[in-house]
């Protein structure tokens, strides 16, 4: 089993990218947006499923936490990705996984990050269904005011 992981951490180094940190039968390291679809697409064919991708709005960026599956040992492989909040994107990986279509098509219609070469970002949720606010899944920030 140890093997296996091996050889998926070896795609990593091949592509310069270092583990950030392992938890728990999950190994996360830092990926260069304009890096997501090739590496994607190198984990697709090394047999790992795409399950889902986590949006986290952080103080100062957004970060997309892709989580890979491999069956074979259970373990995950977690990309992170960050982009501006100002205009949030990363490339769209739905060309190579055609599950992740779904997935990023919510998270444009809850927090408005835009996956350049996705080949329709309509409305998931918010379609016919007027009640729910644009992106309502960003924070509200506020300006403080010194006194």
């Amino acid at each position: 089993m140890m093997e296996r992981v091996k050889e998926i951490v070896e795609i990593l180094a091949s592509e310069n990218i270092a583990v950030d940190h392992e938890k728990k039968r999950r190994i996360y390291f830092k990926v260069e947006p304009g890096a997501i679809r090739e590496l994607s697409r190198k984990l697709s064919n090394a047999r790992l499923r795409l399950s889902t991708i986590s949006a986290i709005e952080n103080l100062r960026s957004f970060e997309l936490l892709y989580h890979f599956s491999d069956d074979q040992t259970g373990y995950y492989f977690c990309p992170r990705v960050y982009s501006s909040l100002e205009n949030p994107e990363v490339p769209s990986i739905s060309d190579t996984i055609s599950g992740a279509s779904w997935i990023e098509r919510e998270i444009h219609d809850l927090f408005g990050v835009n996956f350049p070469g996705h080949p329709d970002l309509k409305p998931l949720l918010k379609e016919d269904n007027e009640d729910i606010p644009e992106q309502p899944l960003r924070v509200k920030r506020r300006e403080d005011h010194a006194d």
